[in-house]
């Protein structure tokens, strides 16, 4: 039943930011043995706060637990609402913090309740977790329309032979891939457009 539930767009694009800003630095895919790059704009992407990328099942978490909300709902369609209420609580065991994340959440929630204070673990990673969606959400409205504009793109063109293909990057599509590409997902649509559009 679950297979059949489908995401729309935007959920769908905010998966693939998550998924992406969490398992890109500045030198391409991460690894949990890569030093955290923290100086220039990536560290205003997720991996910047994290050691360790996301696996394979960290994401079907995120999906399989976005897809049951939104059966329970009886909505049609995994929305974004559904996977930035699941995302943390997935994300929170998954994935570890640098210490100078941890360090910084640690002061922000120390004037919170005592009942709290009992979970404490539970509570920061809680916070960090929460934290790292909304930098995702951040960063997808800065792009969110540069990756529709090549999503569409090559929805447009995927029939055809790859030598009609190779020959169709024009417009929009080639003056994003023209631009500076500074966000992992950006440069996750380039490199398969210019694989098989150029």
């Amino acid at each position: 039943m679950l297979e059949k539930i489908e995401f729309d767009e935007e959920a769908e694009i905010f998966f693939q930011a998550l998924n992406s800003e969490l398992n890109s630095t500045r030198f391409g895919r991460k690894r949990s043995s890569d030093v955290v790059y923290s100086c220039d704009h990536y560290r205003n992407i997720a991996s910047s706060m994290t050691i360790n990328g996301l696996s394979p099942r960290g994401c079907s978490s995120i999906t399989d637990f976005a897809k049951m909300i939104a059966l329970y709902l009886n909505d049609s369609k995994v929305r974004i609402g559904h996977l930035v209420a699941v995302a943390p609580y997935c994300l929170q065991h998954r994935v570890m913090y640098t210490k100078d994340e941890i360090e910084t959440e640690r002061e922000a929630i120390r004037g919170e309740t005592d009942a709290k204070k009992e979970l404490w673990s539970m509570t920061l990673s809680q916070h960090l977790s929460e934290k790292l969606v909304r930098k995702v959400r951040t960063n997808l409205e800065v792009i969110k329309d540069k990756i529709l504009k090549l999503r569409n793109f090559v929805a447009s063109h995927n029939d055809g032979s790859s030598t009609e293909k190779r020959n169709l990057l024009t417009g929009e599509a080639r003056s994003i891939l023209e631009t500076t590409l500074d966000h992992p997902l950006l440069k996750e649509y380039a490199d398969v457009i210019q694989k098989y559009y150029r």
